[in-house]
């Protein structure tokens, strides 16, 4: 038996079969298995740092390393240049064939759930010249003579005649918006010569459905007549899926400082306004989903002094007197006033555990000036619900008090959603506080939640 290291002879090694292999594997998800070893110098006989396979299995059900089959026929054959370009796409693959995920699947795990177009666009270079990844769906294109284009075949310019445009079909979803542009290379009118700029042949967008004729054409089509004697030039055709509309009222006004933290926040639009990605894309794609706090956390330094990315939930904080933190918003010492600390709510989930923050700056004692760390003003931890009074106080509230004449400081109110209980008991120092690597270290993630305001005193 293999175990953690152990030693063993090249006799109990010694065998008709490869060895048994089992392992814990979900009866509807796919696995890849590698067996590698070092990689010997044949001349010097030597171990390098190169690393050898010495057995590789791909798409195993379950645990059934006998068991392998590739998926064929949903999408056309992979090119060998086909990608994955997210690099979790094995953990995703039992999920290939549902339909909910085959959208954001298409353009991540092409290879993996083989969702190819079938063409090279990497290796005849469409890549990254037109376009920044290879489509997983194949457009199809045919001009009036009947001439269809088809991955990279070459055409005569007598191909492309008509006195229409080509047709154009693709597999288009009724209730989505496309937009659809033909391009191709552009040519130095003094040297005759293709250059590594692009032009553009044809331009339609807010295409409803796949009806090509039902959207907004902003560039009329111009026939592909590439400059004599600079060889074959390539055109191509793409098309781009958009949001169906603006979302609004699923947040605030999204500030302009709001992000989208993930690069294929596009490719998950359709999925905004479904509750059980809501988390995730609160997260990750804010202006997309019109997620959004509404504060300018980026453009006031709040990120990345107090937290690391922008919540996109707006935490409500009512001081005794009636005065409201409002993103940024400028209150007096007057103004915080009262026998109680101020009240706090959110839109927390009735069955989850919730970690709440008051943070402000640290001031030097000696100078009398704001430094760049950070002090708790308040800490509450497993928070049920949103029921802050219910949570545990690890620190308790302290007014917000800058040093006189240090300028406009903000203060700032963070909510982060637990995974389970905290094992903390006590909270001994204040001061030199890393909200980020609090929250790593206790799994909390990014903000759920958050506000703040600023004050100065003379």
């Amino acid at each position: 038996m293999v175990d953690c290291g152990n030693t063993l002879t090249l006799e109990q090694q010694e065998g008709a079969n490869p060895p048994t292999v089992n392992f814990d594997g979900q009866a509807n998800a796919l696995y890849t298995f590698i067996m590698m070893g070092p990689q010997f110098d044949g001349m010097t006989g030597m171990a390098t740092n190169n690393v050898s396979v010495h057995w590789l299995v791909v798409d195993i059900p379950g645990n059934n390393l006998a068991g392998v089959a590739v998926r064929e026929g949903q999408g056309q054959q992979c090119a060998d240049t086909a990608r994955d370009y997210a690099t979790n796409c094995a953990a995703f693959a039992y999920l290939c064939g549902n339909a909910t995920y085959e959208e954001a699947l298409r353009t991540r795990c092409q290879v993996t759930c083989r969702f190819c177009s079938g063409c090279n666009f990497h290796a005849d270079g469409i890549v990254p010249r037109f376009m920044p990844l290879a489509p997983s769906r194949r457009l199809s294109v045919r001009f009036e003579g009947g001439a269809m284009v088809d991955c990279g075949n070459t055409l005569t310019l007598e191909q492309q005649e008509g006195a229409n445009p080509p047709t154009v079909n693709f597999d288009g979803q009724a209730n989505a918006l496309y937009t659809f542009i033909m391009m191709g290379p552009q040519f130095d009118g003094m040297t005759g010569m293709a250059t590594n700029n692009v032009s553009v042949h044809w331009l339609v967008v807010d295409i409803p459905g796949n009806n090509l004729a039902g959207g907004r054409t902003l560039a009329d089509y111009q026939r592909a007549v590439p400059f004599p004697n600079t060889g074959l030039q390539s055109y191509v055709f793409s098309l781009l899926a958009v949001k169906v509309a603006v979302r609004e009222g699923q947040g605030q006004q999204c500030a302009d400082t709001a992000r989208d933290y993930a690069t294929n926040c596009a490719a998950f639009a359709y999925l905004c306004g479904n509750a059980t990605y809501e988390e995730a894309l609160r997260t990750r794609c804010q202006v997309t989903c019109r997620f959004c706090s509404g504060c300018n956390f980026h453009a006031d330094g709040i990120v990345p002094r107090f937290m690391p990315l922008a919540p996109s939930r707006r935490l409500s904080v009512r001081f005794e007197g009636g005065a409201m933190v409002d993103c940024g918003n400028t209150l007096t010492l007057e103004q915080q006033e009262g026998a109680n600390p101020p009240t706090v709510n959110f839109d927390g989930q009735a069955n989850a555990l919730y970690t709440f923050i008051m943070m402000g700056p640290q001031f030097d004692g000696m100078t009398g000036m704001a430094t760049n760390n950070v002090s708790v003003h308040w800490l509450v931890v497993d928070i049920p619900g949103n029921n802050l009074a219910g949570g545990r106080t690890l620190a308790d509230y302290q007014r917000a008090v800058p040093f006189p004449n240090t300028g406009l400081q903000s203060y700032v109110f963070a909510i982060y959603r637990q995974v389970e209980r905290l094992a903390d008991m006590n909270f001994p120092n204040r001061e030199n506080f890393n909200a980020i690597a609090f929250a790593s270290a206790r799994n909390l993630g990014y903000p759920y939640a958050g506000n703040y305001f600023r004050m100065q005193l003379q």
